[in-house]
C-alpha cells in the first residue's frame, strides 16, 4: 500500500518536535543559562538522541576527511564535536 500523494515524510513530525524542544537550539536567556522554565522531563530523551546523532555525524566527518591529520583538524575538532550532547547532559 502506498502513501497518499500529499503525505509528509515521517521525519516531518520528528523535526517539528525537535524544533519545539527547548534543549535544542540557541538559548536566549540571561547569561546563556538553560531555559529551565520551559524544560520538562519529556524533552531530555529526544535531546540526548539528537545529540548522539549529531556527535556521531561530526566524528564520522572527522574520520572521513581527506586532509592529513593535524592537531587542529583532529584533536580540536573532536573537542568541539558533540556540543548538543554535552549541553544536554550538563543541563540534566
Amino acid at each position: 500500500m502506498s502513501a497518499p500523494a500529499n503525505a509528509q515524510p515521517a521525519t516531518a513530525p520528528v523535526a517539528a518536535s525537535l524544533a519545539a524542544n527547548p534543549l535544542i537550539g540557541p538559548w536566549n536567556t540571561p547569561d546563556g543559562v538553560p531555559p529551565y522554565d520551559r524544560i520538562t522531563a519529556a524533552h531530555y530523551v529526544p535531546a540526548f538522541d539528537e545529540g548522539m546523532r549529531q556527535a556521531r555525524a561530526e566524528l564520522d566527518a572527522i574520520a572521513a576527511q581527506k586532509a592529513a591529520p593535524t592537531f587542529a583538524n583532529t584533536i580540536e575538532a573532536m573537542e568541539r564535536a558533540g556540543e548538543l550532547l554535552t549541553r544536554t547532559a550538563n543541563t540534566f
